[in-house]
């Protein structure tokens, strides 16, 4: 749709709220997809100096106008926890108590997806004081925190702290699924000690064996089978695709928690700070 085109829909005097909204929409997808406003946006996202002016603009304390939280405090919610800050996190989430469960727009996910995605115990320790729900589901795929934990000890302290180790997605999988299909061996042996059940099936009817076969994760695939997995069955599952639908967070991939690095679980490990 043309910019002059929504402009049109805007002036109609017929026009009602559906239509208004559907209006609005329209128009910031086509502002957030110039690629020139992507590259302004992660410019500021990486810039340290852009942090330091949050920082020291008035983002650290509660805002009269919007005592919920406000765009700069999100901003900033966002580059403390990618730069492992749990200090300022602590001052932000003293000025915005609501922002340890915020979701981020249409995928969904909450500061401790991301948290868990970096595997940072520290901002997860900071979360969890502050009330975060480590349950919560996010992105097109509902996982849980847990499905995207960096490490063993990311899996552990989730685990320690009420994970449900069972958790499914939309397509019924489980953490120790997304293990097997990432090949995080680490993760999926933490997951085991801790009793995921190995025979889980998701709506395909595949087993966290079936999917790490499927996605060639071959020596995960043999982990699993020397903790007693059921050898598979010659086309027993038929794989089919898991397919991505809009967020914000996939306009630039260059941003740390966009959701195609969620769901492919590889963070960046040392962001580009300017």
């Amino acid at each position: 749709m043309k910019i002059s085109a929504v402009f049109k829909m805007k002036s109609s005097k017929k026009l009602n709220w559906a239509n208004k909204f559907i209006a609005g929409i329209a128009l910031a997808s086509i502002l957030f997809t110039s690629p020139a406003m992507a590259q302004e946006r992660k410019g500021k996202y990486y810039s340290d100096q852009e942090y330091n002016k949050l920082i020291q603009g008035g983002f650290l304390e509660r805002s009269n106008f919007y005592p919920d939280g406000n765009s700069g405090q999100l901003q900033l919610l966002v580059m403390c926890i990618d730069r492992g800050d749990a200090a300022t996190l602590e001052k932000l989430l003293d000025a915005a108590p609501d922002f340890a469960n915020v979701s981020e727009g249409f995928s969904g996910c909450s500061p401790a997806h991301w948290a868990a995605f970096k595997g940072d115990t520290n901002i997860l320790s900071v979360l969890v004081r502050r009330h975060a729900d480590i349950k919560k589901k996010g992105t097109n795929w509902e996982i849980t925190p847990l499905h995207i934990a960096r490490d063993a000890k990311t899996a552990e302290f989730l685990i320690q702290h009420g994970a449900d180790i069972e958790a499914k997605t939309g397509t019924g999988q489980t953490p120790l699924m997304w293990a097997a299909k990432h090949s995080n061996s680490e993760v999926a042996q933490c997951l085991l000690a801790n009793g995921a059940k190995l025979e889980v099936e998701d709506k395909n009817k595949s087993t966290a064996l079936y999917l790490a076969d499927s996605y060639g994760q071959t020596n995960l695939a043999r982990f699993l089978l020397s903790k007693g997995a059921i050898p598979l069955n010659s086309g027993k599952h038929e794989l089919r695709p898991e397919v991505a639908v809009g967020s914000w967070l996939t306009i630039d991939e260059d941003f740390p928690f966009a959701q195609g690095k969620l769901i492919s679980g590889y963070p960046d490990h040392k962001p580009n700070h300017k």
